[in-house]
């Protein structure tokens, strides 16, 4: 069911919130809100009614409750002054008081949605404990647990589910395979919190870690832990869904276990590792046609096929490619994370920067905070020739996600910044970075390398050029572009003449 007024539209079954068709966030709470009212817009509803159902009965506060009213308000571009879009009705409730046009939406088969379900791994969420008597404490219990709901609920992989109970005790009961949860304390004008992932079935503790931000900073600070939680968790949840999957036996395995174990075989970043990869990938194609992660990781795939120098047919791979990414884009639209790969492919590999920038803003819509989407979006940007603009993107994915196992990656695309904006010792400061994680990765390699030269460090930046060409013999200037392909001819110039001076062959 879909609700268009003003320049909104209200999407029930896809729990969105669009004004002049931007996606807006809203918490868990006050997305219910609108859906209450818009639902019975025919009539005042009260408070009693909207305690029953949004906040099931729980007792809240009236300032809680005029908190969520006014966020309401705002993402439909109201005011409590204009009252054109919700009224307050003094003494009796609230009505929704848009002109409004109810629109049916064709639902999916259930065979589709029986595949959709299945393929998502469920998360309770249990709300957070207050420790100690500020009385803040509670009120960011309350928004925390609802920003992490919200958050976790745009990874198109999770089922996120919350557990209402305060102090429930994690077990299958609740149908779910993780418990998310954790407590609050307010101390000196700063919030700690304390975070913990549980094993549903087993309650052993999975993770935990400890958050603090400044309490004046109010919304900011609820803002960037909830967002730093989550982009914390969420690669432990990889790894333990991919440990989850090789568990499976093969003949139980469905399209996100075989693509869960396509992964697994990616992060080992050897050609083998590639090649089973993507056959893996395939599999998961084949038991779910329209299964978008499949397309959007396969596609991945061939861009680090490229970047590596492991092409086997370069027409032929580059076609499969861009194949792949455009089914991802059919089938993953609004998922921000087969978006990006798929925006990676088209620029990378059919060395279409300006489609893939529109596709990496799409991505960005639907998934503002993923450190991922604004990884590739650097990449883009190189591509393009603005590596200003790549720096900003890149800084930020880097700041989304210290901790994510592929931060050597992100570092290794900052040195390209620093190396085609001229800061030379940045640009090897970084490659070096990447370096220190992954040894061999020889897009930092070539970064180092490049760099190093560019800077006159000759001694050092041959050095890296034996390490690099140790691993692949076959670079040349020759097909340089190949491997690395950069619009702007005075940027790949710059970067072929710091190879050169390291000691790359013609």
């Amino acid at each position: 069911m879909r609700y268009r007024f003003i320049d909104c539209e209200l999407d029930i079954d896809r729990h969105e919130l669009r004004r002049a068709d931007v996606l807006i966030d809203l918490e868990p709470q006050v997305f219910e809100l609108l859906k209450v009212l818009i639902a019975n817009r025919q009539r005042v509803v009260t408070k009693e009614e909207l305690l029953a159902v949004v906040w099931k009965g729980r007792i809240v506060s009236d300032a809680a409750m005029t908190t969520r009213m006014n966020a309401a308000r705002c993402a439909v571009g109201d005011t409590g002054r204009e009252q054109r879009v919700i009224k307050t009705i003094r003494g009796k409730g609230f009505r929704f008081i848009a002109d409004t046009r109810q629109m049916e939406v064709s639902r999916p088969s259930s065979r589709s949605v029986s595949l959709v379900e299945s393929q998502r791994v469920a998360i309770g969420i249990v709300p957070f404990r207050c420790l100690g008597r500020v009385a803040a404490a509670q009120g960011i219990a309350d928004c925390m647990s609802e920003h992490l709901a919200l958050l976790l609920s745009k990874q198109t992989w999770l089922s996120v589910r919350t557990i209402e109970q305060e102090g429930a005790t994690p077990t299958l009961a609740h149908n779910v395979r993780y418990v998310l949860g954790g407590s609050v304390q307010v101390a000196a004008g700063h919030v700690r919190l304390i975070v913990r992932l549980i094993d549903a079935k087993t309650g052993a503790y999975l993770w935990a870690d400890r958050f603090e931000g400044a309490l004046a900073n109010g919304m900011r600070t609820h803002d960037r832990l909830a967002e730093k939680i989550v982009n914390v968790i969420s690669p432990t949840l990889e790894r333990l869904e991919i440990s989850h999957a090789r568990r499976e036996p093969d003949d139980a395995v469905d399209a996100r276990s075989l693509c869960l174990r396509g992964l697994e075989r990616l992060y080992n970043w050897t050609r083998v590792g590639i090649t089973d990869a993507i056959v893996l990938f395939q599999r998961a194609i084949e038991v779910n046609p329209e299964f978008a992660p499949a397309y959007g990781m396969a596609a991945y795939c061939y861009v680090q096929k490229q970047s590596y120098g492991w092409f086997s047919d370069r027409t032929a791979d580059i076609q499969e490619a861009t194949r792949l990414a455009q089914c991802a884009m059919q089938f993953g639209q609004d998922d921000p994370l087969v978006l990006a790969k798929a925006a990676h492919a088209i620029t990378m590999l059919a060395c279409d920067g300006d489609r893939g920038a529109t596709l990496i803003q799409q991505a960005l819509r639907h998934g503002r905070n993923l450190p991922a989407a604004w990884y590739v979006s650097g990449w883009v940007q190189l591509h393009l020739g603005r590596p200003a603009s790549a720096l900003a993107q890149l800084s930020r994915a880097a700041r989304l996600s210290p901790f994510d196992p592929l931060t050597f990656k992100v570092y290794a695309a900052i040195a390209y910044a620093h190396l085609l904006e001229g800061r030379y010792d940045e640009g090897s400061t970084f490659a070096e970075r990447a370096l220190g994680i992954r040894p061999h990765y020889q897009t930092a390699l070539r970064a180092a390398a490049a760099s190093h030269a560019l800077a006159g460090r000759i001694e050092r930046a041959q050095t890296f050029m034996t390490h690099m060409r140790g691993h692949d013999p076959s670079l040349r200037l020759s097909c340089l572009r190949e491997v690395l392909p950069l619009r702007r001819r005075d940027d790949f110039e710059k970067y072929a003449e710091g190879l050169l001076r390291a000691g790359l062959p013609e």
